[in-house]
């Protein structure tokens, strides 16, 4: 029995390694299919490094863009504010120096005949009337008297001399 038993065992381990070698085989079909998903995917994962290569390579180039142009616009700003600060030196308004950096600079005032010029120089003339204007009095409601002697004046004189310049009613 115990040989039975023995070459029971030797068929049934026989016939295990040939269900083995039989599932482990594979065929050159299946293998070239494998070889070739796998050349796929190397590829593919070749493509992305590049692309994320390039990409990281962009955004540094970004990155330092904005150092250059911050610089350039800190100068621009600078060269702006010492314009506005010669403007204002130079007996400008604030409302005057907005409107002339917004419309060409100092270069603009050069030409007396430029729009920002005359509009400037319109606007102060503007100004100034009204200036004028409001110190004004407004004599329509004045009689003689006060048209020709100022208050201070009236207050200075002597009883007399207020006499002479009042107007008299004979009741």
């Amino acid at each position: 029995m115990e040989n039975e038993n023995t070459v029971d065992e030797a068929i049934n381990s026989s016939e295990d390694e040939e269900t083995l070698e039989e599932e482990t085989q594979i065929s050159s079909e299946d293998l070239e299919k494998v070889k070739a998903e796998l050349e796929k995917e190397r590829e593919a994962r070749r493509q992305l490094t590049a692309r994320a290569k390039k990409a990281e390579e962009e955004l540094q180039k970004l990155r330092s863009k904005p150092a250059e142009k911050s610089s350039e616009t800190l100068q621009e700003a600078n060269s702006i504010n010492e314009e506005a600060i010669d403007l204002r030196l130079d007996g400008y308004s604030r409302d005057e120096v907005l409107f002339i950096l917004k419309n060409g600079g100092r270069e603009a005032l050069a030409d007396s005949n430029s729009y920002v010029s005359m509009a400037i120089n319109t606007a102060r003339e503007q100004k100034r009337a009204e200036q004028e204007a409001a110190k004004a009095k407004d004599t329509s409601q004045m009689t003689e008297v006060e048209k020709k002697y100022s208050t201070e004046k009236l207050s200075k004189m002597s009883a007399s001399e207020l006499e002479k310049i009042l107007p008299h009613t004979d009741s």
